[in-house]
């Protein structure tokens, strides 16, 4: 989880600069980033991951087995890290 840091960091920038406009403004940056993912499930992931939920509080919720999530959530991270850059370039 360690591998976080650097897509946390991104996320938390994006809201801290939205944040600087208004609390709509962090409302759309989070629903922006969560829109780039396709899958419920996938949100319902990132949403826990923003309350620091752990893998196998994220597994109980979405009814999968935790290493699961967290194979999961590699894939998450790898998205949102392409579509990030992406949006930065």
């Amino acid at each position: 989880e360690d591998e976080d840091g650097p897509l946390a960091q991104e996320f938390l920038r994006r809201i801290e600069d939205a944040d600087g406009a208004s609390h709509e403004a962090v409302v759309i940056e989070i629903e922006r980033v969560m829109s780039l993912l396709s899958d419920e499930t996938d949100r319902r992931i990132v949403a826990m991951w923003l309350e620091n939920a752990r893998s196998q509080e994220i597994a109980e919720c979405v009814g999968l087995s935790a290493a699961a999530v967290r194979k999961r959530w590699e894939r998450i991270r790898r998205e949102l890290r392409e579509r990030l850059a992406g949006d930065q370039g």
